[in-house]
């Protein structure tokens, strides 16, 4: 009989290319609790945040140029690694007083860090399933990321944006900070569209899942 796998619709689509059989997808699931909407505005001024661990692969550097890019917004990088002090120097370097690299924070600072922002950068092009998105997606941000790795929290054009190239990301960067109240509006359609990650809605299906491929 056809296999079936429990996956998020990024490696779905790798497993039905790769085997020719259908795939369930289950999401990945947020803590509501913690990531959840803003009450009213967030903070004055336009802001986007990024996250993740200082290294390569996240590619740290393009939010330093998004900011050289775009002085009138503030950004902010929250997480730690072996590239920030060279970071540091290199924003001094480009003149980019508006970024600030605030180091590690727990996930409970962290939502609270989103909800007073505008919009979430993640400028890796490799990722796995980044969970990260779904998070800034609950709290009310819209999120801009690379198309590689197939994230559910961005409907392209309404929860957020999809790019392939960095010049896609600094041009869409700049028409969210330019159009801060459709950006809004992406914001608050992905807060609806993050409802339907609720670990308490999720995590009985999959344990039921997990149950029925383990006994």
């Amino acid at each position: 009989g056809a296999v079936e796998v429990v996956v998020d619709r990024g490696a779905a689509a790798a497993g039905e290319r790769i085997y020719g059989r259908e795939v369930k997808v289950l999401s990945l699931g947020i803590d509501t609790h913690i990531f959840h909407p803003r009450k009213g505005e967030p903070s004055a001024g336009f802001r986007v945040v990024g996250a993740g661990r200082l290294y390569a692969n996240k590619r740290p550097e393009l939010f330093v140029e998004l900011a050289r890019l775009c002085p009138s917004a503030e950004f902010v990088w929250f997480g730690d690694g072996e590239l920030k002090e060279s970071l540091i120097s290199r924003k001094k370097m480009e003149g980019a007083a508006n970024l600030t690299f605030a180091g590690a924070v727990s996930s409970e600072r962290l939502a609270d860090e989103m909800r007073k922002s505008h919009l979430f950068v993640l400028p890796s092009r490799s990722e796995g399933a980044p969970k990260v998105l779904q998070e800034a997606a609950g709290c009310g941000l819209p999120t801009i990321a690379f198309g590689n790795y197939e994230s559910p929290a961005i409907e392209d054009g309404r929860t957020g944006y999809v790019v392939w190239n960095e010049a896609q990301l600094i041009d869409r960067v700049m028409e969210c900070i330019r159009n801060p109240a459709s950006t809004r509006r992406m914001g608050e359609a992905a807060a609806l569209v993050a409802q339907r990650w609720d670990w308490d809605l999720l995590a009985p299906q999959w344990e039921e899942e997990i149950l029925r491929w383990t006994s």
